[in-house]
């Protein structure tokens, strides 16, 4: 049986290992110890530093996608409820404007004053009851001369806005105002716009 011996290497010489996975030759390196130590301390953190750099970039690159994508999702949420209130913000600037041209009309007396009473007195399903129609003073100047049906007064009443009607039935009251047409024309728009 053959016998191995020890060879005592001398502390002048230092051994460097060169290897991929095992080592397959060793050569004697001129670094002391210390400085085998820090060289591989520096690689290992060159390694560590890399690996963190691309960690880092993964991660950046994954929450980049994330806040585009929330992005994407917060641009069409914004664009529907644009949409929606697109809509309703015409019907509103639509119902503004004729509010604004209708107290223009109204302010110099251009509209159908005649046709209102006796569409209000239609309205109100009183064949030949007496009626008592009121009407702002400037109304009634400008309804001199009109004849209506029998028993259909007309009353001057300051308290009440031009272009307004006022049909005083044996049934009750029923009111023509303007702006309370333009409110009810508003709500239906705003109602059809939902359906």
């Amino acid at each position: 049986m053959l016998k191995l011996r020890s060879i005592p290497i001398p502390s002048s010489h230092r051994v460097r290992i060169e290897s991929a996975a095992l080592p397959v030759a060793a050569l004697a390196s001129a670094l002391p110890f210390e400085g085998l130590v820090r060289r591989t301390s520096e690689a290992l953190h060159q390694e560590l530093q890399s690996s963190a750099r691309e960690r880092a970039h993964t991660e950046a690159v994954r929450r980049a996608c994330g806040a585009l994508e929330q992005a994407g999702q917060d641009l069409t949420e914004a664009r529907e409820a644009a949409q929606d209130a697109l809509a309703s913000d015409a019907v509103n600037l639509a119902v503004e404007i004729a509010r604004q041209l209708l107290r223009i009309e109204i302010a110099e007396q251009n509209y159908g004053l005649e046709e209102i009473v006796r569409s209000t007195l239609a309205a109100s399903e009183i064949k030949r009851g007496r009626c008592v129609v009121h009407l702002h003073p400037d109304d009634v100047a400008a309804l001199e001369g009109v004849t209506f049906r029998d028993e259909t007064e007309i009353a001057a009443d300051p308290e009440i806005a031009p272009g307004t009607v006022v049909l005083e039935t044996p049934k009750g009251l029923l009111v023509r105002e303007p702006e309370a047409v333009l409110e009810d024309i508003r709500e239906q728009l705003l109602q059809d716009i939902v359906r």
